[in-house]
């Protein structure tokens, strides 16, 4: 996800480095920011990949598990948005 200039890998603790100096600048003015990892990242992937219609299969071998559970379970999170979505059709169903 965060390359180089020469489109190489970075390493993860200038990631990190990276994203803590954005919280910490955030946090001035507005204090409850919460810190967060760059692994939050793949957890919002995923979740938008599946709202966005993306095959749960194709999610998990990008994701790179080896059971669709894990990739659904513990990676795609149901948003407020999603659930408004989803009583809107039922009502309009109806």
């Amino acid at each position: 996800m965060f390359v180089t200039r020469n489109n190489r890998p970075t390493q993860q603790f200038i990631v990190q480095e990276g994203i803590a100096a954005c919280v910490r600048n955030i946090q001035k003015e507005h204090p409850e920011f919460e810190k967060f990892s760059p692994h939050c990242f793949r957890h919002t992937f995923a979740t938008r990949a599946i709202e966005n219609g993306m095959q749960p299969k194709t999610l998990q071998k990008i994701l790179g598990h080896g059971s669709l559970q894990m990739t659904m379970d513990l990676y795609c999170h149901v948003t407020d948005d999603t659930l408004f979505e989803a009583m809107r059709l039922m009502e309009k169903a109806m």
